[in-house]
């Protein structure tokens, strides 16, 4: 959702949850809630149906996008983070931690 809010809706749903999906799965590799294969595969499929695995779109821009999302619950946001291939956990940030988040996805 945030992918599409800063593209002011220019970017269609579609892309905007796959290079969500790339930008998610980079960063919970680099933070090690999942390993590089979980990743590698990710990026395989994408780029195998022509979907976008990255978004032009800065760590601050999508950060501000994302606060504004429904899976903000105050001072936390939920995120849905690959574990292996079919398995995936909800894991619960500071809403001060969404930045660095974002930005270990880039």
């Amino acid at each position: 959702h945030a992918i599409e809010k800063c593209s002011n809706y220019v970017v269609t749903h579609g892309n905007a949850v796959a290079a969500g999906m790339a930008v998610i799965a980079k960063a919970s590799y680099a933070n090690s809630y999942c390993n590089v294969t979980v990743y590698n595969r990710l990026i395989a499929v994408l780029s195998a149906f022509g979907l976008p695995a990255q978004t032009g779109y800065s760590a601050e821009d999508l950060a501000e996008a994302a606060l504004l999302d429904k899976k903000r619950d105050g001072a936390t946001f939920s995120l849905i983070i690959p574990n292996e291939i079919g398995r995936c956990s909800i894991k619960t940030i500071g809403t001060e931690e969404i930045f660095d988040f974002f930005k270990a996805g880039l």
